[in-house]
């Protein structure tokens, strides 16, 4: 008999983890794009007051772009601190608070947070995407 079952048991703690909700979620494409932009220079810690900033300037590029943005049931935008401390510390835990000895506080990347970012840079690789068989497929077809 298959152990399908078993394995499939085994992923309900992958399938609960914040990273693989994240990825199944209608903002991942946000989410990542927005922390890809905001760890760009390869940090893993902000200052809350930069990130909040930061992320609300883009957040406002998105929704001018059209592009899908958190809202609230009346239509408004939600703000980046709504966004980071509700959806990304909170809900997903991409991110994690932590108060200075300065009396501010900073963000910083959770493993969650890394895992996705490299799980969104593993599936567009362009070696991956170009050695897909549907591409060498065509390319065959083609130089026939």
């Amino acid at each position: 008999m298959s152990e399908v079952v078993s394995k499939y048991a085994q992923l309900d703690v992958t399938f609960a983890d914040g990273a693989m909700r994240l990825l199944r979620s209608p903002f991942a494409q946000t989410t990542i794009a927005l922390l890809r932009e905001l760890f760009a220079d390869g940090s893993t810690h902000r200052e809350s007051e930069v990130l909040y900033a930061q992320t609300d300037a883009m957040l406002d590029e998105l929704a001018f772009a059209d592009c899908k943005v958190w809202c609230h049931t009346d239509g408004t935008r939600l703000d980046a601190r709504e966004v980071i401390n509700e959806t990304w510390v909170r809900e997903y835990k991409l991110l994690e608070r932590r108060i200075l000895p300065t009396g501010e506080s900073e963000h910083s990347l959770r493993p969650e947070a890394m895992a996705v970012l490299a799980c969104a840079e593993a599936i567009g690789n362009e070696t991956i995407t170009l050695s897909s068989p549907r591409v060498e497929m065509i390319v065959e077809a083609l130089t026939r």
